[in-house]
C-alpha cells in the first residue's frame, strides 16, 4: 500500500457564525506551483487547542504522522498549517487487529448534542502527488457518534471528495478527481442534529453549495456528535 501524505488546516466556526464566507464559486482556487513534498518547516504550536474546542491524536502517535508546519504553499489562508501523514503499518489498538491505518485528531472537549445547530469550517490541501487506493476507503474526516457508527464521513472514495451520509446511506460529490490536488479548498458545513427528521446538513466547497440535506441527522440510540479530522484507512 502506498503512503498518503495530507497537509490539512483545520478552521472551527463557533454558533455565532451564520453565513458562508464570500468567494467566486464559478473560479477553481489557484494552483500551488513548485510544490515539494517534504520541504517544510515544523513549528512549535499549542496541539490539540482550538477555541474552547479540545482535540487529541486518536490511534496513532508517530510523531511524522502529526505537525504543525509554516505554509510550504504559499497559498494557504494562514501562516502555519496541519500536516497529516499515513505510512503501511501506522496503527495503533484496535486499527491494528481490523487492518486500518490513520492519523487523526479526535474532538475531545464540547460534544455536539441533538437540537444544536453548528457552523464548521476547515481548509484542505492534497498534495499533487497523492495516489487513490480505491476500492481501499480513506476517510479524510468524519462527523462521529458515540456508541454508535459515523453519520457522516468525508471520503477520497473513487476519487475527488465525497460525502458519505452514512444516515441516508448515499454518496455527494463535492470535488471532482480533476480538481481534487494542488490546491487550497475551503469547506463550510451547516448542521443541525437531530434524530426526529428536524435536522438539516448542508456543505459548501468553495463558496458553492453541493449538499442540502433535510431530516434525520443522528441515529437512534446513539450518543452525542464527536469530530475528527484525519487520514484514516479503512
Amino acid at each position: 500500500m502506498k503512503k498518503v501524505i495530507l497537509p490539512v488546516f483545520l478552521m472551527l466556526f463557533i454558533c455565532s457564525c451564520t453565513t458562508v464566507e464570500k468567494s467566486d464559486p464559478s473560479k477553481l482556487p489557484e494552483l500551488v506551483k513548485n510544490y515539494k513534498e517534504y520541504d517544510y518547516e515544523v513549528v512549535e504550536f499549542p496541539i490539540l487547542r482550538k477555541a474552547y474546542f479540545g482535540f487529541r491524536r486518536s490511534l496513532n502517535y508517530k510523531k511524522y504522522g502529526y505537525l504543525a508546519v509554516k505554509d510550504p504553499t504559499g497559498l494557504a489562508p494562514v501562516p502555519v498549517v496541519e500536516r497529516f501523514e499515513v505510512r503501511p503499518g501506522d496503527c495503533a489498538e484496535i486499527d491494528c487487529k481490523t487492518d486500518r491505518e490513520r492519523s487523526e485528531l479526535r474532538e475531545e472537549g464540547y460534544p455536539n448534542k441533538e437540537g444544536e445547530t453548528w457552523w464548521y469550517g476547515w481548509s484542505i490541501f492534497v498534495p499533487p502527488g497523492y495516489t487513490n487506493i480505491y476500492p481501499t476507503k480513506v476517510a479524510l474526516g468524519q462527523f462521529h457518534q458515540r456508541d454508535g457508527k459515523p453519520a457522516f464521513m468525508f471520503q477520497n472514495h473513487k476519487g475527488g471528495l465525497w460525502l458519505d451520509n452514512q444516515i441516508g446511506n448515499r454518496y455527494y460529490n463535492l470535488i471532482s478527481e480533476n480538481d481534487l490536488r494542488g490546491r487550497w479548498h475551503k469547506i463550510e458545513v451547516n448542521v443541525r442534529w437531530s434524530r426526529s427528521g428536524k435536522g438539516f446538513f448542508k456543505v459548501w466547497v468553495n463558496g458553492e453549495q453541493k449538499v442540502n440535506i433535510k431530516g434525520t441527522t443522528m441515529s437512534k440510540k446513539t450518543g452525542n456528535i464527536i469530530r475528527s479530522f484525519a487520514i484514516n484507512r479503512l
